[in-house]
């Protein structure tokens, strides 16, 4: 039973459904002439009225069917049409993004590794890019599938980098976690023990501030992760559902009693197949280019710290301060250009601020830390500059670098301000988007369920529009 139910899509759901729902107006028309007879015998005007009303009701019930199943014919094939004309949506863009998901991702939902959303070992349960690939057939299934595939190959994608983020985020708070609490002790003593001295100092005891600070992004990050993976398993499962909730909404439309759950159905169905993958590809067409940014210039590594980017035209009662959009270039250094699709890349820009532990793991810059401090000659040098002026400060002037801290004060403070641009800039794809898109679809189910005669409350949800 749960091969049919996967491997059925709107042809063969059509094919298997809408004879019920031919069945269930029949019905409604054998129970509607059966009510306008008992009106004639009654001689009761009020439930003939009502007999007269219902069959209004199956008419344009047979109506909306018709409407709605030409509807989804002819806007899935615009829609595959559409898309398929663009660069970044095309069908060749998304294979390509689905092959590199597959072969890079460490994530084993979205890898190729067993039970991954895009991949599906078995042939029974296609994932997300198959329908990708298939979409080339001539099945109407795969063209209407398309738009809310694509959009789910793309929320792969941010998924993919805000684990890698979550990640390079775990590895930058515990170094600097690490070095806020890395304490060196050092010890000289004469003869068998007369005389002896012993100093400790923590040398970057002040990055505590700096690991506070940094930890509600993580918790934002990791928060971030979890949201889009539930949403990918929603979207997924939407590609398996949509058949089901359109056809069986047209089977209950046309009985009286199930009336407004019907259009509810139906109302849900067109949502998942058009509204959200609408809504969807207008964002990422429009914020995954960037050459849509080029006048703001805000990334652009020909501009300082303290410049400004290229004047905005001045509209309407706009000044001039308003029309200008303060920048820091400190990202851009590493190559990036400002996309809300593509996360800034931590690494890159720990690396970047010198911050990045060496061999990028926590502990290959432990082991680096613990052997500097053990080190005779070097350990007292960097011990007595600690006490000075902080470890590294006046040799890194001079060109050596034998500290203790492989994250000098100036740099950590600079990571942490690159941090909070980098959520700046994450935090639309991975919070402001999905948000925006669910309440959206939302007030579009609400509406369409509402002309369709159906449930406008959907338990409470409505509440929230």
């Amino acid at each position: 039973m749960l091969d049919i139910l996967l491997t059925s899509g709107y042809s063969a759901i059509k094919s298997s459904l809408l004879p019920l729902a031919i069945v269930a107006l029949l019905l409604d028309s054998g129970m509607i002439a059966i009510w306008y007879i008992i009106g004639i015998l009654i001689n009761n005007n009020g439930v003939k009225a009502s007999a007269r009303g219902e069959f209004n009701q199956l008419i344009g019930t047979a109506v909306i069917i018709a409407i709605v199943i030409y509807s989804v014919s002819i806007f899935s094939m615009v829609f595959y049409t559409s898309l398929n004309g663009t660069k970044l949506m095309s069908q060749s863009a998304l294979t390509t993004m689905c092959s590199n998901l597959e072969s890079s991702s460490q994530l084993s939902i979205i890898s190729s590794s067993y039970g991954s959303f895009l991949e599906s070992k078995s042939s029974g349960y296609p994932g997300i890019c198959n329908f990708i690939t298939s979409a080339s057939s001539s099945s109407l299934t795969d063209r209407i599938d398309y738009p809310l595939a694509a959009a789910g190959v793309i929320g792969a994608n941010v998924t993919n980098q805000i684990g890698e983020e979550l990640q390079n985020l775990f590895i930058v708070d515990g170094f600097i976690g690490f070095l806020s609490k890395f304490k060196n002790v050092d010890g000289i003593g004469l003869g068998n023990g007369a005389i002896s001295a012993t100093v400790s100092i923590i040398p970057d005891a002040g990055f505590r501030m700096l690991y506070d600070a940094i930890s509600p992004v993580n918790t934002l990050t990791a928060l971030a992760l979890q949201v889009n993976v539930a949403s990918l398993l929603l979207l997924l499962t939407s590609l398996f559902a949509w058949p089901y909730f359109l056809f069986g909404g047209i089977i209950l439309r046309a009985t009286p009693f199930t009336r407004s759950a019907g259009g509810l159905f139906i109302a849900i169905a067109i949502g998942m197949i058009f509204f959200y993958p609408t809504i969807y590809a207008i964002e990422y067409l429009t914020l995954a280019n960037p050459a849509n940014y080029a006048q703001l210039g805000s990334y652009s590594t020909t501009f300082s710290q303290t410049d400004q980017a290229s004047p905005i035209p001045i509209t309407g009662t706009q000044n001039v301060n308003e029309a200008n959009v303060l920048m820091s270039n400190s990202i851009a250094s590493t190559g990036y250009t400002l996309n809300f699709f593509v996360l800034p890349p931590l690494n890159k820009i720990a690396q970047k601020d010198g911050c990045w532990p060496n061999l990028g793991s926590l502990l290959g810059g432990e082991t680096d830390m613990i052997l500097v401090s053990i080190t005779p000659v070097v350990s007292q040098i960097n011990l007595a500059l600690s006490l000075i002026s902080g470890p590294q400060s006046f040799l890194n002037n001079i060109g050596i670098n034998i500290g203790f801290s492989q994250c000098p004060t100036s740099s950590a403070q600079q990571l942490t301000f690159d941090i909070f641009d980098i959520y700046g800039i994450s935090g639309i794809v991975m919070y402001l988007l999905p948000l925006m898109n669910i309440i959206i679809s939302l007030a579009g189910i609400i509406g369409l369920s509402g002309l369709l005669g159906g449930d406008t409350s959907l338990a409470g949800l409505g509440r929230l529009i």
